[in-house]
């Protein structure tokens, strides 16, 4: 069976549509479904459920997709154990991203790609989304971990990489913290001074629209690139911030201090690695996608955690 047939199956898995799965895959709609045909007769059963505007995984489809996934993480592990013995590869590779790598879990993926491809000098630049955007335009970094936004229009592949949702963070004595167990109804905060992420940001936009979809403006007395500056104004019971779930999980901030409440409606981001669809990626850029699909926040998350517990089992304690 066809690698890259099966990688398309994956693909088309993930996306549910032919035309975006074509676009990522630098190929034809065409070309997809004979390949996918190829592999369905092969197995001996259909994969997908078909409808007019887009396609599901069927029984047969879901279980096959994770032994799918394996093959296409073995093909990455021996590529990259080929490449570093012949010296293929040896060239540079730059890549953009949002601030929040270790809250994302994005410098794992990031260390392991630098780890394991010794050829590959490997540089990322930090920025926000806004700002990501053209670098990728004129070609100052090939691919980036960014927010979706309206920004990210059609000149734009993403792979999803990681979702988050908006929490509401409190002093444990103030009176709405009672909401705890409960999602906490934005329009309960018309009256309450608030603390945002900087200005001109996604995200500080995000909580603007946020507000005003829930009936009011918000009154922001305070705004900073600076999640530990805002933690602390909660603590000082200056106001409530409106941050992300994921941020705020890192700092394990302890509960007879700090209330994280879940907001409604729900207010959700995600975060996808992207690239442009007009401009074909180098080899370098090929094998560092092939790495992140192989990857999501939540399995490097574990990759982590395992690392970690290995370490901790060779150790010696006296």
């Amino acid at each position: 069976m066809n690698i890259e047939y099966i990688r398309e199956f994956v693909v088309l898995a993930e996306t549910r549509n032919f035309n975006e799965t074509a676009e990522r895959l630098f190929t034809t709609q065409s070309t997809i479904s004979k390949h996918l045909k190829q592999v369905e007769t092969e197995l001996g059963t259909p994969l997908f459920t078909r409808t007019s505007r887009s396609v599901k995984l069927n029984e047969a489809g879901t279980l096959f997709l994770p032994y799918a996934r394996r093959i296409l993480d073995t093909q990455y592990e021996y590529t990259t154990a080929l490449n570093n013995h012949l010296g293929n590869l040896s060239s540079s590779l730059t890549i953009g991203s949002l601030p929040v790598m270790a809250q994302y879990r994005i410098t794992d993926v990031i260390a392991r790609f630098n780890q394991e491809n010794r050829n590959i000098s490997l540089h990322v630049l930090e920025a926000e989304a806004s700002e990501l955007i053209p670098l990728l335009d004129e070609g100052t970094c090939e691919l980036a971990f960014t927010r979706e936004s309206p920004e990210l229009n059609d000149n734009f592949i993403r792979i999803p990489y990681s979702t988050d949702r908006l929490i509401a963070l409190l002093p444990s004595s103030h009176p709405l913290s009672a909401s705890r167990q409960t999602p906490l109804s934005l329009d309960l905060l018309r009256n309450e001074p608030l603390l945002f992420i900087k200005e001109k940001t996604f995200l500080y936009e995000m909580c603007i629209r946020a507000c005003e979809q829930a009936g009011f403006t918000p009154n922001v007395v305070f705004s900073s690139h600076r999640i530990e500056n805002i933690i602390d104004l909660v603590r000082k019971k200056m106001g409530i911030a409106l941050l992300m779930e994921k941020q705020i999980k890192s700092f394990n901030l302890p509960e007879n201090v700090f209330t994280v409440a879940a907001v409604t409606p729900d207010v959700t981001s995600q975060v996808s690695l992207i690239y442009r669809k007009d401009r074909k990626l180098s080899a370098a850029g090929l094998h560092f996608l092939r790495c992140v699909e192989g990857e999501n926040e939540e399995r490097a998350e574990r990759t982590a955690d395992a690392r970690v517990s290995s370490m901790l089992k060779s150790a010696s304690f006296f």
